[in-house]
């Protein structure tokens, strides 16, 4: 049973830390595309993200699909759109559809703040139409990309710690992070100076809806992230360690210049 596993935890250890956006300018309206692949081999996946700041809120829309010889094995399609608040860079609303060989995914997720989230999901086929809207009660969350913006707004001093809690979709996690330090990277060929972060992945356990505890994730080993060490601070490189070895992603195109 996954409670037995569960450490003892606080109710603080389901906020963010810092608890609140730092002063590191926004990031501005670009197309960032990047490359995975799947220890060593060639490109297995592609992915454009659009970021737009507006007025009111900033969208963000991700496309990607698996290329070459990994589509032959595992052919899949993804879009993830998302409506993020530019003060606390917490989502606002997030829809994602994915679609494989004999079944589509499609998940919708708006997040309430204090009062959690309400998530739909729904896999086709689905014999026995359960799909259904679910309250989650953990306040605070952020999707994928709302996170991002959280962690580059913050100073990212040398040995910085900082906590986010995500929310992608599927579940809940604790996600801790820790600045490293600072080297260079070659990307896209050239030499780019980058912030170095360790990554730390805990899934967090449910009772009820209500968070209890933080289980070990099954698949997730360890990881680091790059970003650059610039006025843009875009994500350059990933490397994630899972149970069948290591997936990186990498950029490959970056756009500043959008109408």
């Amino acid at each position: 049973m996954g409670l037995i596993l569960c450490s003892v935890a606080s109710a603080a250890e389901f906020r963010p830390n810092p608890a609140t956006p730092g002063n590191f300018p926004s990031l501005p309206k670009c197309r960032l595309t990047y490359s995975f692949g799947w220890s060593d081999m060639l490109e297995a996946a592609r992915a454009t993200m659009e970021f737009i700041p507006t007025e009111h809120d900033y969208r963000v829309t991700v496309v990607g699909e698996t290329t070459g010889a990994a589509r032959l094995i595992w052919p899949m399609n993804a879009r993830h759109d998302a409506i993020i608040d530019p003060a606390a860079l917490r989502g606002r609303w997030m829809e994602q559809f994915e679609t494989y060989r004999s079944k589509s995914i499609e998940t919708r997720v708006s997040f309430l703040g204090e009062d959690g989230v309400l998530r739909f999901r729904r896999v086709n086929p689905d014999p026995g139409l359960t799909a259904k809207w679910k309250r989650i009660r953990i306040s605070d969350t952020f999707d994928i990309l709302g996170g991002v913006l959280f962690v580059r707004s913050q100073a990212l001093n040398d040995g910085d710690k900082l906590t986010i809690i995500g929310f992608p979709g599927d579940s809940a996690y604790k996600v801790q992070l820790k600045v490293e330090g600072r080297e260079t990277l070659p990307i896209m060929g050239a030499e780019v100076r980058a912030i170095r972060l360790q990554m730390k992945l805990q899934k967090i356990e449910f009772v009820k809806n209500r968070p209890v505890g933080l289980v070990p994730h099954q698949r997730f080993r360890s990881g680091t992230v790059w970003i650059s060490d610039d006025q843009n601070r875009i994500p350059l490189r990933a490397e994630v360690r899972i149970f069948i070895g290591a997936v990186t992603a990498e950029l490959v195109e970056a756009d500043f210049d959008l109408p």
